[in-house]
């Protein structure tokens, strides 16, 4: 088995931009609000209609429009994570430009193999030999894991927006300096 992560500016390969796409099909309900309620991955306004096919779509296009890290088992796209170097991040101005890491999904079948830790790490690595930019990310405040991670990983609570997602689910901001 061999793994191997690679870091895209842009996703111009058919099969690889298919791969994203289902793996956002897949995991988008994993998300709070889901996925297809959102449209794109700048979104601050956490107000929603309803889930649509297109909704999905919307977020795929956004994530193209991104640095994209696939992570690959067997040349197979199982994983990735979209990003967005030289960012200025709201609430999170006194750090400056820094990469702002946007989605992580990994399609189900591969999930508790770490993975995750794995395809942070090579997020930040990226960062470093980059511009040497500080990694960010923001999550819900009920996402147990992604936070005991974000812990484990060296990353720390910067800033939350209480009940930004709805009663009782704050938008939760995270830093890890390098």
């Amino acid at each position: 088995m061999t793994e191997e992560a690679i870091v895209r500016a842009r996703v111009t390969d058919e099969a690889e931009r298919q791969a994203v796409y289902d793996i956002l099909v897949e995991c988008d309900r994993d998300f709070v609000p889901p996925l297809s309620y959102r449209a794109g991955t700048k979104q601050t306004d956490w107000t929603h209609k309803g889930a649509t096919h297109e909704g999905v779509r919307d977020y795929f296009d956004t994530v193209m429009q991104q640095h994209v890290l696939l992570w690959k088992r067997d040349g197979v796209v199982i994983a990735f994570m979209s990003f967005r170097p030289n960012e200025m991040t709201p609430h999170l101005e006194q750090y400056g430009a820094v990469c702002y890491l946007s989605t992580l999904c990994v399609l189900h079948a591969y999930r508790g193999q770490g993975l995750s830790p794995k395809i942070y790490r090579a997020a930040q690595q990226w960062a470093m030999e980059h511009g040497g930019q500080i990694t960010v990310l923001r999550t819900w405040s009920t996402n147990a894991a992604q936070m005991h991670l974000m812990e484990k990983l060296g990353y720390a609570e910067k800033a939350r927006l209480v009940d930004d997602r709805g009663p009782g689910v704050d938008t939760v901001y995270y830093v890890h300096e390098m």
